[in-house]
């Protein structure tokens, strides 16, 4: 396997192994099963939850909503409006974070699973926290590694000139000649920007077969990634267009786009 495609393996398995459920997991509120309703109710709308975890004894396996509560009996207690904790909003704390955003993005919140039963929670606004940024942004950048690499391999001595508008390589020139007068030891390719690269890569036969994408499809999918690296970098939310369902489907798509690259390169998968 060439270095680069080893190193992009490499951050693969970091990213979608090792960051963690556990790494944004926030302690989900409890309280006793014999807590009055009433007052849990209006505990839990000053705190801004939806629901909390109900302890009977010393395990917590039971969730209660707001809603519910707030319509109990003047003398009901929380154990008597409680029900089991959903199986698919349940995970392992040890649970890789890239394997649990789409239940994330379909219920909102997860549970996190410790010793006594439920014990954390995690929301789908938590996947603005740094751990999940750094996912989501190193997803991207991995993606852009593997174009380089096409860029590299299909368009040696920088044959993809010819694939460019005249300003685009105009562009590219201004930002090479900027850092080689500040010592920095780049070639051309390594100063095109993302959409010359996505540009590039469409353009380049059988590129488009292994994506499976069509070349609307495919730019319409890079311009999307784009719009959520430039956010991630500016520290303001992906979601806060389309929600974080959209953005995890973009995710999903652009992942799928980084497995079939790498096999397109000739990498292991």
């Amino acid at each position: 396997m060439k270095q680069s495609l080893w190193q992009i393996k490499g951050l693969q398995r970091l990213l979608e192994a090792e960051m963690r459920v556990e790494l944004i997991a926030e302690p989900l509120h409890v309280v006793d099963e014999d807590a009055p309703a009433g007052a849990t109710a209006g505990e839990l709308a000053a705190r801004g939850y939806d629901e909390c975890g109900v302890r009977r004894g010393q395990a917590v396996h039971e969730i209660a909503e707001r809603d519910a509560l707030a319509k109990a009996l003047a003398n009901a207690v929380v154990g008597q409006h409680t029900r089991p904790a959903p199986l698919g909003r349940i995970v392992a704390a040890s649970t890789p974070l890239w394997a649990c955003v789409d239940r994330l993005a379909e219920h909102g919140s997860v549970f996190v699973l410790g010793n006594t039963g439920l014990e954390g929670i995690v929301a789908a606004g938590d996947l603005n926290k740094p751990p999940a940024r750094l996912l989501m942004f190193g997803l991207i950048s991995m993606i852009e590694m593997a174009m380089v690499d096409i860029v590299r391999a299909h368009h040696p001595d920088e044959a993809w000139r010819e694939l460019l508008a005249p300003k685009r390589v105009e562009a590219a020139l201004r930002i090479h000649k900027d850092r080689r007068e500040r010592r920095q030891e780049i070639d051309l390719t390594d100063c095109l920007q993302w959409c010359d690269k996505s540009a590039i890569c469409i353009k380049t036969p059988g590129v488009l077969a292994a994506w499976g994408l069509g070349k609307n499809a495919a730019e319409d999918l890079f311009e999307d990634l784009r719009i959520i690296r430039d956010q991630l970098a500016h520290a303001q939310s992906p979601a806060v267009a389309g929600g974080w369902r959209e953005v995890i489907a973009k995710l999903r798509q652009g992942h799928a786009t980084l497995v079939r690259t790498v096999e397109f390169l000739g990498g292991e998968t």
